[in-house]
């Protein structure tokens, strides 16, 4: 209808109304592209935070679980910066929420201090 059809096109420059609009990517390797890109604009010095992968159960066996880890959708390694704009895509109960968005405060090996872009509150994001 006319209406459905009006009210798709309104949708269509809603991001050019938000200040900093999300991105969605069909494939992976698109985001891990732009996000690159961003980080490679910050001017401070890029942090490597290496996995850590601690089996609990002993009984499963290290080829089973290594072939889970590469099925994973994920880097094996996190690279930040200080200013990079980040956003959750998992939940802690009380801390944070899928899809809530901050900006990197500060890193070390043990945590990482975001703050949140709606309220500004800081979020520890312990390792």
């Amino acid at each position: 209808t006319s209406e459905v059809k009006r009210y798709l096109l309104a949708l269509k420059d809603e991001p050019k109304k938000l200040k900093e609009p999300s991105i969605l990517f069909g494939r992976n390797y698109e985001a891990t592209k732009l996000n690159n890109q961003m980080l490679n604009s910050l001017p401070q010095k890029k942090v490597v935070l290496d996995s850590i992968k601690n089996k609990k159960d002993k009984k499963l066996k290290c080829k089973r679980v290594q072939s889970w880890i590469n099925s994973l959708p994920i880097e094996d390694n996190l690279v930040l910066k200080e200013g990079a704009k980040v956003l959750f895509t998992t939940n802690k109960w009380g801390t944070y929420h899928n899809g809530q968005r901050g900006i990197v405060e500060y890193i070390d090996e043990d945590s990482i201090i975001v703050s949140d872009l709606k309220t500004g509150k800081l979020i520890k994001v312990e390792r």
